[in-house]
């Protein structure tokens, strides 16, 4: 895959990764289908990798865009994620995240728009598709929800931040406001409680019995993130809003993707959305937790193809 990077119109700079499809042909012929996928809290586009690195998805999309046109996978990292830079003031809500999208959209002058989001990737595509119904041809919706969170998860979140925040004031080194959780997981309790935390939801409890590092993976993915993109995202996660109508509206395809074991939002949150939702088709992800794409490759992009050629 190949680096991008652009100015985002809130004013800082956002990198990723794009993929055209076929790899070998140069003359790509007429547009097919551009993918964009928003990942998920506390990661980057490093969550979605393992799928697109993988030699049998990238066979599969090498033939559709051979029949059909040309294909393009972007995979960005929101703001204070990877290598993009935080926000210049915490948000309110998810719409500084949404004009990623959009602004990907603008440069790239995309017109057949599928999106995909994991989780907050989730929420994030959601909101845009409120506000751009008749712009987006697909949605791949991953281990997320539509709803916003009750006072009791807001609270949680808002409770994180100030823990963090008071962190902070004991680091000087955040001058930058480019420290990485890995800086302070080992030095504050509060942030290893918060990171643990979120690590023993993720990942199924079977899928570790059988791949024992994939723990330890996940820690790493979380702790390579800023702590500015961290706050700043669970500030726009908080004043998120709700969307089940969007589910109710959108009239081209839909697909939900769900660990069977997903403990943050499990099965019984992607059946809810199905019957919200009339376009939608409904795939479970055996030995699936939270990030579900990870940790059954194999069958996730075996399930994102077969939805492509029937579908789009």
């Amino acid at each position: 895959m190949k680096n991008f990077q652009l100015i985002s119109s809130m004013g800082t700079k956002i990198e990723g990764k794009i993929q055209e499809f076929p790899i070998e042909n140069e003359k790509k012929g007429q547009d097919y289908i551009d993918f964009i996928f928003i990942h998920a809290f506390p990661f980057d586009l490093d969550m979605y990798m393992p799928n697109f690195k993988n030699q049998n998805l990238i066979s599969e999309f090498n033939q559709i865009a051979q029949k059909q046109g040309k294909i393009r996978v972007f995979l960005p990292n929101l703001p204070g994620f990877g290598k993009s830079e935080p926000l210049n003031s915490q948000p309110n809500d998810l719409l500084p995240y949404v004009t990623v999208i959009s602004d990907i959209v603008k440069k790239y002058q995309i017109s057949n728009l599928v999106l995909g989001g994991c989780s907050m990737g989730g929420y994030i595509i959601l909101e845009y598709t409120a506000r751009n119904i008749e712009r987006v041809d697909g949605l791949i919706l991953i281990d997320t929800r539509a709803d916003a969170d009750t006072e009791e998860q807001k609270g949680i979140r808002l409770n994180t931040i100030h823990a963090i925040k008071e962190v902070l004031k004991k680091n000087p080194k955040d001058r930058n406001k480019r420290t990485l959780l890995r800086e302070l997981y080992d030095k504050y309790s509060e942030v290893a409680a918060f990171v643990d935390g979120l690590n023993s939801k993720i990942v199924s409890d079977e899928f570790i019995k059988k791949n024992p590092e994939a723990k330890e993976e996940i820690l790493n993915l979380m702790l390579q993130q800023s702590v500015q993109g961290v706050i700043q995202a669970l500030s726009g996660m908080a004043g998120r809003r709700k969307t089940t109508f969007v589910l109710k509206n959108f009239s081209k395809p839909i697909l939900i993707v769900v660990g069977e074991e997903d403990k943050v939002t499990p099965e019984k949150t992607a059946k809810e959305m199905k019957k919200i939702a009339k376009t939608a088709s409904l795939e479970t992800i055996e030995l699936g937790g939270h990030l579900s794409n990870r940790d059954n490759i194999r069958e996730f992009n075996k399930i994102l193809v077969r939805w492509t050629k029937k579908q789009l």
